[in-house]
């Protein structure tokens, strides 16, 4: 798959992370944080693994993880992924609600941004370093003042 492509469906399948916020905040104002955030993993936890079951059908024998683990291939940081999943969709429900969906987004992606900078410049997790150079600063820069221009008071409908 090419860049151009990859981008088109990347972007796609992550603007249906815009919907999450509003979903998640509903499930969340009717059953509890905590409750939401259950029922949502739950969900999505059932459709990986179905899409498990398709794709690396290996990965339901009991040895596929042990032996990952013997061998070392799956050193504790590697499992924070589901718990930083989880803090994410805490602080979805709670801030679409006082943000709007637009508002969290832009929040999410300048928080997103500047913590991918410092992974890309380190090289944290086994992923290759990238340079980080004024032009990468500059769009930070105009993300977070985009962010808060857009959430200064009188500035939403």
């Amino acid at each position: 798959m090419t860049a151009i492509v990859t981008f088109f469906v990347a972007a796609t399948l992550a603007g249906l992370a815009a919907f999450q916020g509003p979903i998640n905040a509903q499930l969340a104002s009717r059953t509890g944080i905590a409750a939401a955030n259950v029922l949502s993993n739950v969900v999505g936890t059932a459709a990986l693994l179905v899409l498990m079951a398709v794709m690396e059908p290996e990965a339901f024998r009991y040895s596929y993880w042990w032996d990952r683990i013997g061998d070392g291939l799956l050193p504790w940081p590697l499992w924070l992924g589901g718990l930083l999943g989880s803090l994410f969709m805490v602080t979805v429900v709670m801030a679409v609600p006082r943000l709007g969906t637009t508002g969290w987004v832009l929040t999410a992606l300048a928080g997103q941004l500047a913590a991918s900078i410092a992974i890309d410049l380190s090289g944290w997790f086994g992923l290759g370093r990238h340079a980080v150079g004024w032009q990468q600063i500059a769009g930070l820069t105009l993300v977070f003042v985009g962010a808060v221009v857009f959430l200064l008071p009188g500035s939403t409908p």
